[in-house]
């Protein structure tokens, strides 16, 4: 008698005892989940399938990751955060150019002031 493959009236009413004895140390939540299986198998037709039952998954649910702008909670940026942020020379400290483009740099290195 593997798993009660075979159609006998005593292969079933084996089976049918040994649930029984298991049955009675089963937990509640079990029991239910037992019982909702045995009803499926009696009302159900021929070809059946049962449902597995799904059990919610552990970590963060799949929809919640966090994507940059979707927040309600994303801080809205400020008028000066917008403005593009002007170059600054770091010789001259004029605006507009940087070290790399700076005349009075290259006027010191052709004096030969700076190496």
């Amino acid at each position: 008698m593997d798993g009660g493959v075979n159609t006998n009236g005593s292969d079933i009413e084996s089976l049918l005892k040994k649930f029984h004895d298991k049955y009675k140390c089963m937990p509640l939540g079990q029991r239910e989940d037992s019982q909702k299986q045995i009803a499926q198998l009696i009302n159900a037709e021929i070809p059946l399938t049962l449902e597995p039952t799904i059990q919610p998954h552990k970590g963060r649910p799949s929809g919640s990751k966090k994507r940059k702008g979707d927040s309600s909670t994303t801080r809205d940026p400020s008028a000066f955060e917008i403005v593009e942020k002007a170059r600054k020379c770091s010789v001259c400290h004029h605006i507009g150019h940087n070290r790399s483009t700076c005349q009075r740099l290259k006027s010191l290195v052709d004096r030969g002031v700076l190496t």
